[in-house]
């Protein structure tokens, strides 16, 4: 589900889709913060910040690969700066015909990334 608000800036090239998000997450449950159809793309990299409205700040990368039903996530990003008791996470997973990409425990942390869908 969606909780916050949430804002795109979309570049097409070809089959390739660059796309800056900024979504600013409102519950600690699993917040879509980008969703793509799998017949579109197979796979999108990451670059991104949690910045939290107090203490709280993580940076990095990600990568989502999928394709016929299965997929695979991986982040490699710095060490987490945070205050709160459960820092946030990053996952994705597939939902019907769509990749949905997903912070939880983020209350109070904005999501900024650049997007490139291939």
């Amino acid at each position: 589900g969606q909780s916050g608000s949430l804002t795109t800036q979309i570049i097409e090239l070809g089959n390739t889709q660059l796309q800056g998000v900024e979504v600013n997450i409102g519950a600690d449950g699993a917040t879509n913060v980008d969703t793509f159809k799998t017949a579109n793309y197979n796979g999108a990299v990451y670059d991104y910040i949690l910045l939290d409205t107090t203490v709280g700040a993580r940076t990095g990368q990600f990568m989502v690969i999928q394709d016929n039903g299965s997929i695979e996530f991986t982040d490699t990003s710095t060490p987490s700066l945070h205050s709160d008791a459960t820092e946030p996470s990053i996952s994705a997973q597939i939902n019907g015909d769509d990749v949905e990409v997903q912070v939880t425990s983020g209350d109070g942390y904005t999501f900024k990334a650049f997007v490139k869908k291939l």
